[in-house]
């Protein structure tokens, strides 16, 4: 699969990560993020969580999802991923909440340069399903 960019947003976030731009609202007051789902992720979403107070160097991730798409936001600090899968390997940096990047499933991602500043938020097309993981890297190579 190439994961050239189109300039069809619904095909590219649908097969290959990437980075999509944040609507931001600036005044004296401070910064106002939106994000409207669909229309601007590609994916309604059905979960948000996220990731804080984690440890200097600490690693995120490590599994690829069989359905769910994702879409990560640097709410503050930053965080490097990492992903693997039909498009090919791609590095990501998430360092504002101006950008998200868009995971299809299919991709084993790994998160690293986190640390205790960072609050990575993120919005997950479902609910939780633990037999949506593929937690073992080898089976994931495997497919």
């Amino acid at each position: 699969m190439d994961c050239a960019v189109t300039g069809d947003f619904w095909q590219e976030t649908r097969l290959c990560p990437i980075l999509v731009p944040i609507k931001n609202i600036r005044d004296p007051r401070g910064l106002l993020g939106v994000i409207e789902g669909l229309r601007e992720v590609g994916f309604d979403f059905r979960r948000f969580y996220f990731l804080t107070e984690l440890a200097e160097g600490a690693q995120r991730g490590g599994h690829a999802h069989k359905r769910l798409r994702q879409c990560m936001i640097s709410l503050r600090g930053k965080a490097d991923v990492a992903l693997e899968g039909p498009g090919g390997h791609f590095r990501f940096r998430l360092d504002t909440p101006e950008k998200a990047l868009i995971i299809p499933p299919g991709y084993w991602r790994t998160l690293d340069g986190l640390g205790p500043e960072s609050v990575i938020g993120v919005l997950a097309s479902d609910y939780y399903d633990q037999g949506d993981y593929i937690r073992d890297y080898d089976v994931f190579r495997g497919q």
